[in-house]
């Protein structure tokens, strides 16, 4: 089948499948958006800005997992640390992030035609300034919610070996390969939940006064101790 047909084919399954899923996770979203407030000031959803196809800016959106004001953290390969038991994340952030629920709200980006949802991973707009040339072919379709980083191994993979499997699937796309990834993808966020968490090795000890702990609960400011070197903008 030709590739024009089969992105046709594809953007046809991204529309119908965001519109079924914001109509049937409705209740979910009205569920998830009343708990978000009720533990912690801040808005209900997190937005940031990522980079789409042709490196093209769009606001990605999700469900907030941490105290506001809570700073990014990155591992020494300049990839997002992510932690276990990490205490800028509130305890329903810690659900949604465990099933992948927080990111729900892509469904409204996939509608708009900002991401796919299937696709290379959408960096931030800092990370993808730091991209070396050949990691840019990612951006030659759009992003998606579920990628071939997720299926193998997704936080646990270094930076630069998350960016090889996006320049590999824009490379051999192809509708088999989206079937692929959405099976595997839906597989591993609901039943094995690999890699939702950074690996140990790449963990270092920082202060927990980079927590803003006055946004916290008065549990967690004592014992607020996150690993990771360096600080940025959210997650």
């Amino acid at each position: 089948m030709r590739l024009h047909l089969q992105l046709a084919i594809k953007r046809l399954f991204d529309i119908v499948s965001a519109l079924v899923g914001l109509i049937l996770g409705a209740p979910l979203f009205l569920l998830f958006a009343v708990l978000v407030r009720l533990e912690s000031p801040g808005p209900h959803f997190f937005r940031q800005l990522r980079s789409g196809r042709r490196g093209r800016a769009f606001f990605m959106f999700k469900f907030r997992t941490m105290y506001q004001g809570a700073p990014h953290l990155r591992n020494p390969d300049g990839s997002a640390f992510v932690g276990r038991h990490d205490a800028r994340v509130t305890r329903l952030g810690t659900f949604l992030r465990e099933f992948s629920l927080d990111e729900l709200p892509q469904f409204f980006n996939v509608l708009r035609g900002d991401m796919s949802l299937i696709g290379p991973r959408p960096e931030t707009t800092e990370y993808t300034a730091e991209l070396p040339e050949w990691a840019r072919a990612k951006l030659q379709m759009r992003p998606g919610c579920l990628s071939l980083g997720l299926i193998h191994g997704r936080n646990e993979l270094p930076w630069k070996e998350r960016n090889e499997l996006d320049v590999f699937y824009v490379q051999n796309y192809s509708l088999l390969l989206d079937l692929k990834i959405f099976f595997l993808g839906v597989w591993t966020m609901l039943v094995t939940r690999r890699g939702v968490y950074s690996p140990e090795r790449l963990r270092t000890k920082t202060t927990p006064s980079t927590l803003t702990p006055s946004l916290m609960p008065e549990s967690q400011r004592a014992s607020a101790s996150i690993s990771a070197p360096i600080l940025g903008n959210d997650v």
